[in-house]
């Protein structure tokens, strides 16, 4: 396992947050979205202090998320509405992770509970580049056009490396900190202008009460979306769910992103978000695994999913299974490049015979799956890079990790392909 520090230490200046009036803020009013309740706007800072002492930088691009004036005008919902906006800033004054998006200031202290009430609370936040929902829809449509059946190996080594690895060390983050978010999907997943990924919007988030015998975390309530939901959550009157609950979310969103296809796509319309009254996904029914090649992630995304919390792994673990993959991809990776040289070093036409071919597919870890024998993308568990061309969307993005998996690797044309024929485009439908 990964001998990383859950909480990362404090950088110079950061630990403090703002305390900010309306004149301390300048807001462009062209929106950058809307949920549910809040509206997010650009927003600079006008002065370089905060009234409580923190210290800002006014180069840097921030957004400022207050109540929609509908929201305010509806007496129904405001109150939902100021409870969300206000756990938000609660819980994110005291998290402090680069794959957590950063409170930087809020309206001041003095003036919160009535600013909650008139619906004029605000809090500035990172401002993000882009979200992961825009992205999968580009994914999306970059599979279909292209009859893609399965992602490319280059496609899901980065992903798993620039979107994946960093949702899971961030979660991971949060339920060390008895925190469950109990909304986790790509609308709530962003990037900042560097590319590292974030997770936002806490208006579900909730710090759990940890039960005194066991030390598990408690929480109830009928919330989130219904796509991603835990069977636990969604079965509601009363039943108590814990932290495993966002382990199911995730799983969810993993096979999204390996396979740019939309969770239970068929049985729920994706203009359904949240609920009133959700049904639990029966337990039989899961999104199909015939789209990942990976079988240590097919393993790991069944263990995800499982219907019992139990069963589930803790975030650490599934932070280390996507590490173990990505060191598996780097060292199929250079057993690539030592095949490539050695064959460079024969100038009588030397090719690379089938026994070296072997010679690069890495061992099969202990704990990995044993691969059955099936029809659908049946790569034989191998981990060597594709010789399909290497797609854009991993090029150029900055490793989640020191000495992370280079972005592009380049087959040479002697490679036989890894891929069933069968990978190609069919019509399939996501069963619930």
């Amino acid at each position: 396992k990964s001998s990383r520090s859950v909480v990362p230490e404090r950088r110079k200046g950061e630990g403090r947050v703002l305390e900010l009036s309306d004149d301390d803020v300048q807001i462009n009013y062209k929106a950058l979205g809307s949920g549910a309740f809040c509206s997010v706007y650009p927003v600079h800072l006008r002065r370089e202090k905060g009234s409580n002492g923190g210290e800002f930088d006014l180069d840097q691009r921030l957004a400022l998320k207050r109540l929609r004036l509908a929201v305010v005008e509806d007496a129904s919902a405001l109150h939902d509405a100021v409870e969300d906006l206000a756990r938000e800033a609660d819980i994110l004054a005291d998290l402090n992770h680069e794959n957590i998006i950063r409170l930087h200031g809020m309206t001041r202290c003095d003036d919160r509970d009535e600013r909650l009430r008139d619906g004029t609370f605000f809090i500035v936040l990172d401002a993000l580049a882009d979200t992961l929902d825009s992205r999968l829809e580009k994914w999306s449509k970059k599979r279909k056009s292209r009859l893609q059946r399965c992602t490319p190996r280059e496609a899901v080594v980065g992903r798993i490396q620039n979107v994946a690895l960093g949702i899971a060390m961030g979660m991971e983050y949060l339920h060390s900190n008895h925190i469950i978010f109990r909304d986790l999907k790509p609308s709530n997943i962003g990037f900042d202008d560097s590319g590292r990924v974030k997770i936002f919007d806490f208006g579900l988030a909730q710090k759990c009460d940890v039960d005194p015998v066991s030390g598990s975390c408690r929480a109830t309530g009928k919330v989130g979306t219904l796509r991603y939901m835990a069977p636990e959550v969604a079965e509601g009157n009363g039943v108590v769910y814990g932290l495993p609950a966002d382990v199911f979310s995730f799983a969810l969103l993993l096979w999204q992103i390996v396979t740019s296809r939309v969770p239970y796509e068929h049985e729920i319309p994706t203009t359904s978000t949240m609920i009133a009254t959700p049904k639990p996904i029966p337990d039989h029914k899961r999104p199909s695994v015939k789209y990942v090649e990976s079988w240590d992630l097919r393993a790991l995304l069944k263990r995800g999913w499982a219907a019992r919390p139990e069963e589930r792994p803790t975030f650490r673990d599934v932070a280390s299974e996507l590490e173990r993959f990505l060191a598996q991809t780097t060292k199929a990776e250079d057993g690539a490049d030592d095949a490539i040289g050695l064959d460079s070093a024969h100038d009588s036409g030397f090719s690379i015979s089938d026994e070296y071919n072997e010679a690069l597919v890495p061992p099969s870890p202990a704990a990995s799956v044993s691969p059955p024998s099936s029809p659908e993308c049946d790569t034989g568990g191998s981990l060597l890079a594709s010789p399909f061309p290497i797609d854009d969307e991993v090029a150029g993005k900055p490793s989640q990790r020191k000495g992370g998996v280079p972005s592009q690797v380049t087959m040479p044309p002697s490679f036989p392909s890894l891929r069933n024929p069968e990978c190609g485009e069919k019509s399939s439908r996501s069963v619930v």
